[in-house]
């Protein structure tokens, strides 16, 4: 429950209350920079200056809006949630546990698709959330099983 927890606490820190979650203006506002960038087999990874506490998010621009948006999520939540200072290793294998990894993405679903801001709506389609939250239709199903409504 603690990254659903922590993707909670974001929204209500920087008064996030309306769809599609503006990314670019909460990365803004966490001092994170977002960068796109070609990339073959990876979709997008932080980096962390320990010096001067700087975080880079670097997303792939070879991939869709909603592909774009769910990577930058996922990274916040490994930032949030302390996951280190690289979000990749050099041989480009994911060095986190499977766990870690299941814990960005509940982050990312949560901050994509509030609970909160899709219950007012009442019962919605997998295709709706897909639109109302600039998300893929895959992870919209995800959520609307997770909400029941599917």
């Amino acid at each position: 429950m603690l990254p659903r927890i922590e993707a909670r606490k974001l929204l209500q820190q920087f008064k996030l209350n309306t769809l599609p979650i503006d990314l670019t203006s909460l990365c803004t506002s966490l001092c994170i920079d977002v960068f796109y960038d070609s990339m073959t087999g990876l979709d997008g990874f932080f980096v962390q200056n320990q010096e001067r506490q700087k975080i880079i998010i670097i997303v792939g621009d070879s991939v869709g809006l909603c592909r774009q948006r769910f990577s930058i999520a996922h990274e916040l939540g490994h930032i949030r949630m302390h996951h280190g200072r690289v979000g990749f290793s050099i041989a480009g294998k994911i060095t986190r546990s499977p766990h870690l990894e299941a814990s960005a993405n509940m982050f990312a679903s949560e901050l994509l698709m509030p609970k909160m801001l899709l219950q007012r709506f009442g019962f919605l389609s997998p295709e709706r959330i897909a639109d109302l939250c600039q998300v893929s239709l895959e992870t919209a199903v995800i959520r609307a099983r997770e909400m029941g409504w599917a």
